[in-house]
This record gives C-alpha cells, structure tokens and sequence, in this order.
C-alpha cells in the first residue's frame, strides 16, 4: 500500500512540474517570431503532396530530410480547418510554385512543437525516476528548463525539437524494453507481450528515422546497451552466443517492424525503397554546406571549422552550474554503476551514448556543422538526466538533517542567474550564453546571435507602429521572418529583389545579425534595434 501511495505521489510531482512548464510556455508562445527555414519546411509538405499526387520530383536534396513532424503538424492544421469550416489552401501553390504560406498556419506550428517538445520533459523524469529513484523524477524536467538553448528552440524549431523529443523517448523506451527482455527467461513472463513491445518500439524508432535519419541508432543504441549491461567480459564470445539465442526474435521483430515504418514514412524511400537509406545516411554525412560561420570573431567556412567548434559552443551556452552537475553526474555513474541493476545500467548507457556518440562522430568525421550547438539539440536532454543525478547524489549523501537543506537553498540560488537570463533574453532564450563566457554581451561579433532572425518581428512591427501602417521596406534576405508581420499597406521585398529591381524612397531596411547583413545601406542611419542584455539584435536603417 504504501509503494502505490509513493508512486502516486511521485506522479503528482512530475506532472505538477510538467503542467507548470506547459503553462508558461502557452503563456509566451505568441510572443515568438518565426525562424528563417520555418517557410522551407511548409514548403516540404507541399512538395511532397506533389510527388505522391502528380509524381513529381522532390527539389534538390529535400527527399533525404524526414516529414514525419511536418506532415503530421499540417494534418492537424487541416483538420482543424475542416473543423472551422475554413477552406485549406495550404498544398497549393502560387503561380511562381511557391507554396502559400500564412501566419497562421506558422502559429498552429508552434504551438504543435512546443506541445511535442513536452515529450522531452516527460521522458527525461522517466529516465531519472529509473536510474536515481522516482521521487527524484520531478527534477529532470526543471533541469532540462534551465538549458535555455533547448527551451529557446522549443516554441519555433520545427527540425530539431521533434527530433529531441521523439529521440529522448526512444532512449526511455529502450529501456523499458530491455527491463522487459531480461525477464525473457522467467517461466511465468508473458513472451507474447514481450513480442508486443518490441514491434511498438520498431514503430517508434521507425517514426524518429522518419523525423531524421539519424534515429535509426537507437536499434543500435539498445542492442549494444542491453548485451554490454547483460554480458560479461571474461565471457564475451560464450555471452555472444547466448545474447543472440535468447533475443534474436524479439530484436528481429523490432528491426522488421522498423524497416516497415521508415519506409512508408521517408521521401527517399519512396523512389528508392532499397538503396535510400544508404544514400541518405552518406549524403547526411557528406553534406557540405556551402555557408560560413563566425566563430571566435571571425567568419570560417562551415566545412573547415576547427575540432573545437561544438565543444567550444556547449561551454559557452550550458549553464556553469549544470556543467558542474553533469560532472558530478559521470562521477555518479562511474561509483554506482555495479550497483545497478542490469536494465539500469543499459538505460545508462543509452544516456551516455545519446550524449557522446553523434558529437564524437562528427569532431571525427569532420561533419560541416553550424548554427552553434542547433544540430545537436537532441543531447541536452541527456545532459540534464546526468546533471540531475548529479544533485541528487550530493543531495542523498549529505549528513544530518540541515545540511541537505542548505545544499538545496544552494542550487535553487545557483540556478537563478539562469532564470534572470531567460526573463531578460525572452523570447530569445535560444541565444543563451552563461555567465563565465560573459553573456550575450560577449557574442556581439564573436559568436552567432540570433540566426534564426526571430527578432525581425519585433524590427517590422516598430515600423508597422511609427509608419501609421503605411510603408516601403527591404528585408534582408530572411523575408518569411519579417513580411508576415507587415500590415496590409506595408510593402516588403528582400534585398536581393531590391538589388534586382529596385525601390523608390524613402523605405526602411530591416535587418537581422547574421553575416553581412546589416551592412547595406551604410548611408542610412540607424533608427531602432532590437535589444537584449544591452546587445543589439535585428536593426532598422531609415532610407530616405
């Protein structure tokens, strides 16, 4: 009796802490701009409707970037315009062959990732409850908030937020299965439900590889994890041979149904059912963007950047605080790891391999990365599981009664600098840097701010309120990011159709802090910017 009152409680504080995040988070929501390739992923949906009604090709490289979340989100956004009785034009295309695009389908979007990314929180304090206990569990997903780059993202990014979700879930849903697989021996288990699982989880790691390819891992990822936590040493070649008797069927299973739903799910296999997998692992591997990105105050190209880009990055926008835990979190792993339980120890594992072995890969490789740590989104649940375990080691070791309560009077004043950060960056989080780097401050022309131009709202609708409604504007070449929020009689081009065709004067030029494009326009003087932490973001020239 007692054990289900414990779990209850332990239910009630996650999904007290899980309602708290989903309320602040549905606060703040409309208050974001939109990301500069949130036009290209509507247009994804669009282009694939295209193929599977008329046969045409996807554009370019597009067929290797997974629509799971895309197709899924403009489902919904359907459906709920069937509901309204509105009339979907939202595969149709203009007669340029670009895709309509409204503010309101980008708005429906967000609200659809930001739910979604929920999915982390909820899966992190699962994977907490079960490597350090469940009364703990609550605390991971206050961790994961207080990784301002991963909650940032949260609202807007349509690629990588789902991925890190449905990712982290297949990390505690790998573990899941594997607890169940060693009890594949008991004489009373139900095998068949075993079966069961593992065909459920083959379709979730099949949706991942849907949403990127990287997901097809986690087969890896669980297979390697549960023989390494099962398997001795001493008994490698024997453990081999009994591994593989025991589980090859339900492992089997888990592969087939994969392969089925990856398939139905990803562009690539639909003109290419056997090799596409293959060409896209090798393109995604390969693919050399042809950008430049600043970094240490000078702009590199993406493909030479040095083998300290991604380390360099998450020093300097993880909290000091949580990279003090995350230490402490390893040495955790390290001291109890022969006390743990086999499923334990492979869920373990899965977190280690989810933090280490993509990025480890790509110093490596020599992967052209950019966008700072934005590729990598999917690892920081993982970072906050082994910063919590961190605290709550410390936190359980501590003698007496009063000591463990000034260690928590300690982290909760430790975190707030973070929680000052996240007010004062809102709703810009996602350009985070900790303190011991110097902060946002010290970005300026050092560092990517904010790529993504999300602060071009704010820049259009300056000019919305001082020009009465009624204005001429360039934007620079982030046009989704700034013309939807024109009003009616504002007109907008980019830069590149002005450097095309021109446009009379007086205008305005909005512009936000990537690359070169602030600098046009240098006779035009600066009329407004967009700040935070007293650093400039998007800025506004008045041409006149």
């Amino acid at each position: 009796m007692r054990r289900i009152q414990f779990l209850k409680g332990s239910s009630i504080r996650v999904t007290v802490v899980i309602l708290l995040l989903l309320s602040i988070g549905l606060l703040r929501i409309d208050t974001y701009g939109i990301s500069t390739d949130e036009g290209l992923e509507i247009a994804m949906v669009t282009w694939n409707y295209r193929l599977i009604a008329d046969s045409l090709p996807i554009p370019g490289d597009l067929e290797h970037y997974g629509t799971v979340f895309n197709f899924s989100a403009q489902f919904l956004y359907d459906i709920k315009y069937f509901i309204e009785n509105v009339t979907n034009v939202s595969g149709s295309v203009r007669a340029d062959g670009k895709p309509w695009i409204s503010y309101d389908l980008i708005r429906f979007k967000h609200y659809v990732t930001f739910i979604l990314s929920m999915v982390t929180y909820i899966a992190v304090a699962g994977i907490v409850g079960r490597l350090i206990g469940r009364r703990y569990a609550w605390l991971g997903p206050i961790a994961l908030f207080f990784l301002p780059r991963f909650w940032g993202h949260s609202f807007f990014n349509p690629k990588d937020i789902p991925f890190a979700a449905m990712f982290t879930l297949g990390t505690y849903m790998g573990g899941c299965l594997i607890e169940r697989l060693t009890k594949l021996g008991d004489p009373d288990i139900d095998r068949d439900r075993i079966y069961l699982l593992s065909i459920l989880y083959g379709v979730l790691v099949g949706l991942v590889t849907g949403v990127r390819i990287a997901g097809l891992f986690l087969l890896g990822f669980v297979v390697v994890s549960h023989f390494i936590a099962q398997v001795r040493l001493s008994m490698v070649v024997r453990g081999v041979q009994q591994f593989i008797g025991r589980f090859i069927k339900p492992y089997a299973l888990m592969v087939a149904t994969w392969s089925l739903t990856t398939t139905l799910v990803h562009p690539a296999a639909w003109s290419n059912p056997v090799v596409w997998m293959l060409d896209t692992l090798a393109y995604m591997s390969s693919h050399e963007w042809s950008g430049t990105v600043l970094f240490s105050g000078a702009f590199i190209k993406a493909t030479d950047l040095p083998w300290t880009y991604l380390p360099k990055w998450f020093l300097i926008t993880t909290p000091i605080f949580m990279q003090i835990a995350v230490v402490l979190g390893i040495a955790f792993c390290i001291t109890h790891y022969k006390k743990m339980y086999e499923s334990q120890k492979a869920l373990l594992i899965l977190v280690l391999m989810q933090i280490f072995f993509f990025p480890t890969v790509a110093i490596v490789k020599q992967s052209t990365v950019y966008d700072g740590i934005r590729q990598f989104l999917f690892i920081v649940p993982a970072v906050a599981v082994l910063g919590t375990l961190g605290v709550v080691w410390i936190y359980k070791i501590l003698p007496g009664r009063f000591v463990p309560l000034l260690f928590a009077m300690f982290v909760v004043a430790a975190i707030s600098p973070t929680m000052v950060d996240m007010v004062q960056l809102n709703p810009y989080e996602y350009i985070y840097f900790n303190r011991a780097f110097g902060g946002l401050a010290s970005a300026q022309n050092q560092f990517e701010t904010d790529y993504w131009g999300l602060s071009m709202r704010a820049g259009m609708e300056w000019i919305n309120e001082v020009s009465g409604g009624e204005a001429n504007v360039v934007s620079s070449d982030q046009l989704v990011s700034s013309a939807l929020f024109a009003e009616d009689n504002v007109r907008v081009i980019s830069y590149g159709d002005f450097v095309a065709n021109g446009m009379e004067k007086p205008f305005y030029y909005v512009a936000a802090p990537r690359w070169d494009y602030q600098e046009p326009f240098p006779e035009c003087s600066v009329e407004y910017a967009v700040l935070r932490q007293s650093t400039p973001l998007t800025i506004v020239k008045q041409c006149d």
